[in-house]
C-alpha cells in the first residue's frame, strides 16, 4: 500500500482571508536555512517589496535555525532585507500549527532542487491547503506526480526569483484570482487530501493484513 501522508481535518483550522493588495503577509515555516529555501524566500519578498513599492510586504517566519551556521545564514538574510516589518515565531505545537501562520496570505516552500527534495512530498502542502492559503512551492517531481497545485497557487523554480514574483504579482493584480485559489486550496484539502478521505483504505489495508484467526 502506497499512502500519502495527509491531516486529519480536526487539527487544521480555515483561515480564508479577504485580500488586500496593498498589504500582503508572506509566510515561510520550518527549518531557517539555505538548503529549506529561507534565502530564496527572502530574495522573493525584497523583489517584491522593490517592484511594488506601494504594497506594504510583510513576512511572517514560523521555525527556527537548526545550528550555528544556520542561525548566522539567517541573521545576515535579516540584516540584508528591504523589508523591517518581519516576525519570527518560535515552532509551535502540531495542534497549534494552522493557528500559527493565520494572518498569512500566501505561503511558501522555496527549498533547493535535489535528489531528495525532488523525491518526497512535503507534509506542509496539506496543512497551508486545509487553512484556506494559496501556496507557492518549488517544482518538485514528488508534487507534480501527487497534485495539481494549479487550482491554489504555483510551482516555481526555487532560484528563478523574477518568476516566483511574477505569480505573487498576479494576486496583486487581481484579487479574484487569490479568492478563488484560496477557496479551493480549502476544497480541495476537505475533498481529496484529508485523513478522512484515505481512513478507510488504511484501516482495510491493516484488517486484511493480520493473521487469520482458526475456528
Amino acid at each position: 500500500l502506497v499512502l500519502p501522508y495527509y491531516p486529519d481535518q480536526k487539527f487544521v483550522q480555515k483561515n480564508i482571508k479577504k485580500f488586500n493588495p496593498k498589504s500582503i503577509v508572506l509566510c515561510c515555516t520550518g527549518a531557517l536555512s539555505e538548503d529549506k529555501g529561507t534565502g530564496n524566500f527572502f530574495k522573493t519578498a525584497n523583489l517584491l517589496q522593490q517592484r511594488n513599492p506601494e504594497c506594504d510586504v510583510r513576512i511572517l517566519l514560523i521555525g527556527a535555525a537548526r545550528n550555528d551556521s544556520d542561525k548566522a545564514y539567517f541573521q545576515q538574510l535579516l540584516a540584508d532585507s528591504i523589508i523591517k516589518n518581519i516576525e519570527v515565531k518560535p515552532p509551535t505545537t502540531f495542534e497549534n500549527f494552522t493557528e500559527s501562520f493565520a494572518e498569512a496570505d500566501i505561503c511558501f516552500d522555496l527549498r533547493m532542487f535535489n535528489f531528495e527534495n525532488h523525491h518526497s512530498l512535503p507534509i506542509k502542502l496539506f496543512y497551508y491547503m486545509g487553512a484556506g492559503k494559496p501556496v507557492i512551492y518549488s517544482a518538485l517531481k514528488g508534487i507534480k506526480k501527487h497534485l495539481d497545485v494549479s487550482e491554489f497557487g504555483f510551482l516555481v523554480d526555487p532560484e528563478n526569483t523574477v518568476q516566483t514574483v511574477e505569480c505573487i504579482e498576479k494576486y496583486l493584480q487581481n484579487s479574484e484570482l487569490y479568492d478563488q485559489h484560496a477557496k479551493s486550496a480549502r476544497k480541495n484539502f476537505s475533498e481529496k487530501y484529508s485523513w478522512e478521505n484515505i481512513r478507510g483504505s488504511f484501516t482495510s489495508f491493516i484488517r486484511n493484513s493480520l493473521p487469520k484467526t482458526q475456528p
